[in-house]
């Protein structure tokens, strides 16, 4: 890492402006439903859309205070039985109001692995954040980011699962690519390299491997979970 990069001073300028968005939607919202409290079907649509804006807030605060414990190595393993795929559908799923508001389309395809796992749920849910803060920090307005949930077996042998992400017309996609090679980041305020730490982090944690490459107009990013047998 770069002597004169502070991650974790960038992760509280990342999270102050993710914050603000659906804190500032609450206080519109609630502005909103005073003005059609008379009004059920309003109101109702209302309260959905405050509700909406609390559990991203909620998720994106949990998301900082174990990403703060994983780059300060404080954080302490909660290891538990669950599903893979429910608990990278419920990370996914949360983060597509964020994109709508940068102007950015998240759409996802998450495979089923028919198996429980024994694994942490909040670290998996971090690297799964991590993964798609990544692409909302090198991808301009319009872009659509495309998540996969992938199953592959063997003959006889483990399943592996794995979450690939992609996005055409990237900026620069040789030198974010070359990031998760070298760790380095190319300027003190790089929030890109945030997103590309904790993903390495991360992964150590659980186990994971992650690869990023770059092809003609496409920037890929694959996580591949250990083999588990079905």
């Amino acid at each position: 890492m770069s002597a004169n990069v502070d991650t974790n001073a960038l992760l509280l300028q990342v999270m102050a402006h993710d914050l603000l968005a659906p804190l500032t939607a609450v206080k519109w919202q609630l502005e909103l439903l005073e003005k059609s409290k008379n009004d059920k079907e309003k109101c109702k649509k209302n309260l959905d859309g405050i509700n909406a804006s609390v559990q991203l807030g909620i998720a994106l605060t949990k998301h900082a205070h174990v990403a703060a414990k994983v780059l300060t190595e404080s954080y302490e393993s909660d290891v538990s039985s669950g599903s893979l795929t429910d608990i990278v559908t419920k990370a996914v799923n949360e983060l597509v109001p964020q994109y709508e508001r940068h102007g950015l389309v998240l759409e996802s395809d998450i495979g089923v692995e028919d198996l429980t796992r024994e694994l942490d749920t909040a670290l998996t849910e971090l690297l799964v954040w991590s993964l798609t803060k990544f692409f909302l920090t090198v991808a301009p307005a319009s872009t659509t980011v495309h998540l996969r949930g992938i199953c592959v077996s063997q003959d006889d042998g483990p399943c592996m699962y794995m979450l690939v992400g992609d996005a055409a017309g990237i900026p620069d996609q040789e030198d974010a690519t070359e990031m998760f090679q070298t760790l380095q980041a190319r300027n003190a305020y790089d929030q890109t390299y945030v997103f590309v730490k904790l993903m390495h982090e991360t992964a150590k944690l659980l186990d994971v491997t992650v690869t990023a490459n770059s092809q003609p107009n496409l920037l890929a990013v694959e996580l591949s979970f250990p083999r588990k047998s079905v």
